[in-house]
């Protein structure tokens, strides 16, 4: 996790604004579903409010002054034709979340052939599904065992892969930073991609 800070000397409330990037907490949510200890996903309301606890500690603030005042969510779509039951449960992601608080950005995926770690992450996810296959929850709360990423990929030689994600993620931090809408960015990522998005928001307040 990453935050940059962009203080406003006007308000007495910290505004956070945070950013998901919609791939990464997809991979988070699986892995802590079938691989760690835990066996539960990862709830999107929970992690907006532990964003807001985790930047108050860090920073030494009570958490009553930190404020969320903006949650958005930057995934990729599929590609037509799309099987009904990935276009139904892309819609109820989308519903989840919104309903959440979140905004939901969505962009064209590319089609793209399996590599060998992609190949065996999934093996392991359908092997720890398989050891338990109950009724749950998705990463995001709609009432489906499966991600649509997993109903799109199964058993085929290639699998789905996010474009113009990062750059419009980016974009968008850089651009609220400049309307003066939030005085902290905390972006939950885990590509080094964003690194110069985040330098440049240092850079202008000077830290």
């Amino acid at each position: 996790m990453k935050e940059s800070i962009v203080p406003d000397t006007t308000s007495s409330k910290l505004r956070t604004a945070i950013y998901i990037d919609g791939g990464f907490f997809r991979k988070g949510s699986v892995f802590r579903r079938y691989c760690h200890q835990s066996r539960k996903w990862i709830d999107a309301r929970a992690l907006r409010e532990f964003c807001n606890a985790y930047y108050a500690r860090v920073s030494g603030r009570s958490p009553s002054v930190v404020q969320s005042v903006k949650a958005c969510y930057f995934d990729g779509s599929y590609p037509a034709p799309v099987p009904s039951a990935v276009a139904l449960l892309q819609r109820k992601e989308d519903q989840a979340l919104t309903a959440m608080g979140y905004q939901v950005k969505r962009f064209p995926m590319k089609r793209a052939y399996r590599s060998i770690s992609d190949r065996y992450h999934q093996q392991q996810v359908a092997a720890a599904h398989a050891a338990s296959p109950v009724p749950e929850l998705c990463p995001v709360g709609s009432e489906e065992s499966r991600s649509a990423h997993a109903l799109a990929g199964d058993e085929m030689p290639y699998t789905f892969k996010q474009k113009q994600v990062d750059t419009a993620l980016s974009t968008a931090m850089v651009h609220a930073a400049h309307r003066n809408e939030c005085d902290v960015a905390i972006l939950v990522a885990g590509d080094n991609d964003f690194v110069p998005a985040l330098q440049l928001l240092r850079a202008r307040v000077g830290t």
